[in-house]
C-alpha cells in the first residue's frame, strides 16, 4: 500500500519565510492573515501556505485557509501543479481541485507529486490525464498501484 502524504509537512520543509506564518505557535492573528492571503507572499509560495495552514490546529485558520486555497486563480494555481513542492502540499491540492482537469494535468505530470496522490487522481480522471500518466513508465514500474487504478 502507498504512503499518502499528510499534512501539515514538517516546519523545517517549510522555506525560511513562510515559517513565521505557518508555525502553529505564531499568533493567531498572523496565521488569520496569511490564512487570507494578505501577506506578502505569492504564488508557489502562497499555495504552499496555504495548504500547511489548511491543517492548522485552530479551526478557523484551517477554514480560512481551506477557503482562500478553493479561492486562488489558475495563473497563481497551475505554476504550483508543476513545482517541486513537498508532497503533502501537492496531495492536498489533488484532493481539492479533483474536478479541475488543468491542476490535475499538471499534478499527473509533475515529478515530486507522490505516487498515491497519483492513484488518487487515476480513479476519477479523463482520458487525457490518463495518457500523461501512462507515458510516465518509469513511475508506474515503481508503483504498480497507479497502473490498477487506471485500468479501474
Amino acid at each position: 500500500m502507498l504512503a499518502t502524504p499528510e499534512l501539515p509537512i514538517p516546519l523545517d520543509d517549510v522555506p525560511e519565510a513562510l515559517r513565521r506564518f505557518a508555525d502553529p505557535r505564531a499568533p493567531t492573528a498572523a496565521r488569520m492573515m496569511a490564512a487570507k492571503g494578505m501577506v506578502p507572499i505569492k504564488g508557489t509560495g502562497l499555495v504552499l501556505l496555504l495548504a500547511q495552514l489548511s491543517a492548522d490546529p485552530d479551526a478557523g485558520v484551517s477554514q480560512t485557509a481551506n477557503d482562500t486555497l478553493k479561492g486562488l486563480p489558475e495563473n497563481v494555481l497551475l505554476p504550483a501543479c508543476k513545482a517541486d513542492l513537498p508532497g503533502g502540499v501537492l496531495h492536498e491540492v489533488a484532493l481539492r481541485f479533483a474536478t479541475n482537469d488543468n491542476v490535475l494535468a499538471r499534478l499527473a505530470a509533475n515529478h515530486a507529486a507522490a505516487d498515491a496522490t497519483i492513484v488518487h487522481i487515476s480513479n476519477h480522471c479523463v482520458e487525457r490525464i490518463t495518457e500523461i500518466i501512462a507515458i510516465n513508465q518509469q513511475r508506474l514500474l515503481g508503483a504498480p498501484a497507479i497502473i490498477e487504478a487506471l485500468y479501474k
